[in-house]
């Protein structure tokens, strides 16, 4: 009886050291060819890095890997390339590779940006088109697209157009041709201006506090401006906390109040002058 016992663990000891002795899934190597710079930056951003060398895992990754490779490489012009997904050894190492080869970049040949409501007819608005990154003639970046898109918006925010909606956003791209259109057009509505401004109860006098507000009611809203009476107030040092808040949705008339909030700045008690009379010093023999 104790001889099958002992057999019976010395079995199950030699199959747990066999478990143990097994290797896992080894890790794979990604490797991409054929580009190099921003342009495979931005593969490797865009693919997952491999799973272990297990072979239905890893034939679900190559075909998602050739997808998000040319999403990649589209985001920066390149919308013809060529893209070989494998699997391959390397002195025993599991790789996966990833040859691309990129063709000819996508040019931007015609770019239309129009702004209608009241930013038409405003000189920033006007000027921004000359500042932004996207150029006829540049190879097409849809990282500048978004950020041109981006820039219009936060134009659209510090100067008070708070109802603006783009009525068209898109990159028309011609495969054949290599060429590229955006169009951008954007509907600012009116824009806001700066009303009555508020403050909460204070001590100090209404003359003293509008001295410091930098608008009169009615001016076309800018975001500077609201900056600049929030730094006026504490660089006053009258205020130990200021907020400045537009309450834009108590607008009227396209008129947004301004609600400010002070808390005083606790007043320096004076130390009594005896406290800084100077220590004599110790006589001498």
């Amino acid at each position: 009886m104790r001889t099958a016992l002992f057999r019976v663990i010395k079995i199950c000891l030699l199959s747990g050291f066999a478990l143990l002795a097994q290797p896992l899934d080894a890790a794979v190597r990604l490797v991409i060819e054929g580009v190099s710079g921003a342009l495979e930056d931005n593969v490797r951003a865009h693919v997952r890095q491999p799973p272990t060398a297990n072979g239905a895992a890893l034939r679900v990754f190559q075909r998602q890997t050739e997808q998000d490779a040319r999403r990649a490489v589209q985001a920066l012009g390149y919308y013809n390339a060529e893209i070989r997904v494998s699997r391959d050894t390397e002195n025993g190492e599991e790789l996966i590779r990833v040859h691309i080869d990129p063709g000819p970049r996508v040019q931007v040949t015609r770019i239309d940006i129009r702004f209608t409501g009241d930013a038409a007819d405003d000189e920033a608005f006007r000027q921004l088109p000359q500042r932004l990154a996207i150029r006829e003639g540049r190879g097409l970046h849809h990282g500048e697209y978004e950020g041109a898109k981006r820039a219009i918006l936060n134009l659209a925010l510090r100067r008070g157009y708070f109802d603006g909606r783009y009525l068209e956003q898109r990159i028309e791209v011609d495969r054949v041709d290599n060429e590229a259109a955006i169009i951008l057009h954007y509907d600012s509505g009116p824009r806001y201006s700066l009303g009555e401004v508020f403050f909460d109860d204070t001590p100090f006098t209404d003359n003293l506090l509008e001295r410091m507000v930098p608008f009169e009611p009615g001016t076309p809203y800018e975001a500077s401006l609201v900056a600049r009476f929030n730094r006026n107030l504490t660089e006053s040092r009258y205020f130990d906390d200021v907020r400045v808040l537009p309450q834009q949705e108590l607008a009227e008339n396209y008129r947004i109040p301004i609600s400010v909030e002070l808390s005083e700045r606790p007043p320096i008690n004076l130390v009594s002058v005896s406290a800084f009379r100077p220590i004599p010093a110790p006589e001498r023999d």
